[in-house]
């Protein structure tokens, strides 16, 4: 009872307006045959799509519980105008029974096709913080303590890290039972083994340093 929609048509040639008005109140999309909520926007100008109290500018909702262990298409970004084999960035998310099982994720695609495109953060310039507001380099990580990178193969045989010590040391190695080597201008120079044997200019070590008569010079 307190509230009103006007629907408006400037027929001089300017804009056509939507105009709500109620004391407190949230304009509607209400999908009867599917009987919930489309959209919402509230009187703060907060607009909630899947979600009917938006607290921010814009949120989306998944519209499955938090603990669903399937995985949930949320966001089209930049979708191209084919019919089909559209290109477009796809946001999407998985739950799980654990905050550690819960992720979003980002992926380029063309219609059922992964990995397809790229990416790009800051093309134009600029840096890049993950875990930190004040960016120092193009990228700068920063954990609550210690702060850990790692790379991985794809079947985890192989895992690379470099670690900050929080209040101690920096750490550079691998996390499986491989070797680490070693590299400039594209060839080998040095290898530390899973058995922490050191080659220098022998790739394989078998003493606690080995390496040719020119190399291990002092």
């Amino acid at each position: 009872d307190n509230a009103s929609l006007y629907l408006i048509s400037n027929a001089a040639g300017g804009h056509n307006h939507i105009l709500f008005s109620g004391t407190g109140g949230a304009l509607n999309f209400y999908d009867k045959t599917r009987g919930d909520y489309s959209m919402v926007i509230d009187n703060s100008g907060n607009v909630g799509i899947g979600i009917t109290a938006p607290s921010v500018k814009l949120a989306i909702g998944s519209g499955v519980a938090k603990t669903s262990t399937g995985t949930e298409e949320v966001l089209y970004l930049g979708q191209s105008n084919e019919a089909s084999n559209y290109s477009v960035l796809q946001v999407y998310t998985k739950g799980g029974a654990t905050q550690a099982d819960r992720s979003v994720s980002f992926q380029t695609i063309e219609t059922g096709v992964a990995n397809a495109g790229s990416i790009v953060l800051q093309p134009s310039g600029g840096k890049v913080g993950i875990g930190t507001t004040t960016p120092a380099s193009i990228l700068d990580l920063q954990d609550s303590t210690h702060t850990t990178l790692h790379i991985r193969s794809g079947n985890d045989d192989n895992i690379f890290f470099a670690q900050a010590i929080q209040s101690a040391d920096s750490r550079l190695g691998t996390s499986t039972s491989t070797d680490l080597s070693l590299y400039t201008n594209g060839s080998e120079r040095m290898r530390i083994t899973a058995a922490g044997n050191v080659g220098i200019n022998y790739t394989t070590p078998f003493n606690q340093i080995s390496g040719t008569e020119t190399t291990l010079a002092v």
